[in-house]
């Protein structure tokens, strides 16, 4: 019992509609749901087409190839069936333009104990367009033929930029960002910088105008932007990244230039001799009144103005 090989890139599809995944060698395989594995599977069987002699079981179903960088190659098994004994042929791997394959072996030898392989190289021009192929396989014992393919996913290597894109300078001041040069699918290579900003508009520096990835290193550069000199609005900051004719991405800052903040206005200012006079007035103010109380206990008229106390003669507020 083996496992159905999946096919990682079919699309999900409503239950109404179903997807395509190509030739399944002849065997018992399991099936189960990605959310309920425990209890949603079963097995189905595929059985060969009456009077097949073999079958081709490519190692891995998806290829995956980076031009420009790498190839990619799968094993391709060819297996007995019914008894089978002989010679299995081969024809060239039939692709879509832009992508080549080759066999190891062009014809490989079957028995019901033992079966061949041969390997299946795959390689994607310069200019083949990213996206998703077939490459077919076809063998012959000279009675009658089978067939096999591998879908074969191509990416380009490259590289991105990232930062923060929205960048609020106050008038008359500098703000520093720093964005980042990442290699995709395995880059590596020089890339130049340059930098533009609509005008008129606020200055704009970086700290290198190239900086060198690998598929392990990545770069940072630092953008300063000085709206000195420059009116309220908004502006745009384009950085330009240029690896080759054909590799140029652009990250652009939208740049705001806003007022500087104001301090409040200062309020009044209260002079030295004028928070004495109040102290002086509070204070007597609550002597007047300890002094009415006192007299209430004694059972005297309470004073009413302050020619009961004994202040200093001459004080005047």
């Amino acid at each position: 019992m083996r496992d159905y090989p999946l096919d990682l890139m079919a699309d999900s599809a409503p239950p109404a509609s179903t997807t395509t995944l190509g030739y399944v060698a002849p065997g018992t395989y399991t099936y189960y749901d990605g959310n309920y594995p425990a209890t949603m599977h079963g097995t189905f069987i595929v059985a060969p087409p009456t009077g097949s002699n073999f079958a081709i079981t490519p190692n891995w179903w998806l290829a995956v190839i980076v031009h420009g960088s790498q190839t990619s190659s799968t094993t391709i098994t060819v297996s007995s069936v019914n008894g089978f004994s002989g010679t299995v042929n081969f024809s060239p791997p039939n692709g879509p333009a832009g992508i080549t394959g080759t066999l190891s072996k062009s014809s490989v030898s079957v028995s019901p104990s033992t079966p061949g392989t041969t390997l299946l190289n795959l390689t994607a021009g310069a200019s083949t367009p990213e996206g998703r192929y077939n490459v077919t396989l076809t063998g012959s014992d000279g009675t009658g033929s089978q067939t096999a393919s591998v879908t074969t996913l191509v990416f380009v290597a490259d590289f991105q930029l990232s930062g923060t894109t929205n960048m609020p300078v106050p008038l008359g001041s500098s703000r520093n960002d720093t964005f980042r040069v990442i290699p995709t699918w395995g880059f590596s290579g020089n890339i130049t910088l340059a930098i533009a900003v609509s005008q008129p508009g606020p200055r704009a520096f970086l700290n290198a105008t190239q900086v060198s990835i690998t598929p392990q290193k990545w770069a940072k550069v630092l953008l300063t932007v000085d709206t000195a000199g420059v009116q309220l609005g908004d502006y745009n900051v384009t950085i330009t990244a240029t690896a080759s004719r054909s590799k140029s991405h652009q990250l652009v800052y939208h740049v705001s230039a806003w007022p500087q903040s104001t301090a409040s206005p200062p309020g009044p200012v209260i002079q030295t001799q004028s928070l004495v006079a109040i102290g002086i007035l509070i204070s007597v103010m609550a002597l007047i009144m300890l002094d009415n109380l006192w007299d209430r206990k004694r059972g005297k008229k309470p004073q009413t103005n302050l020619q009961g106390l004994n202040l200093t003669k001459g004080f005047q507020l």
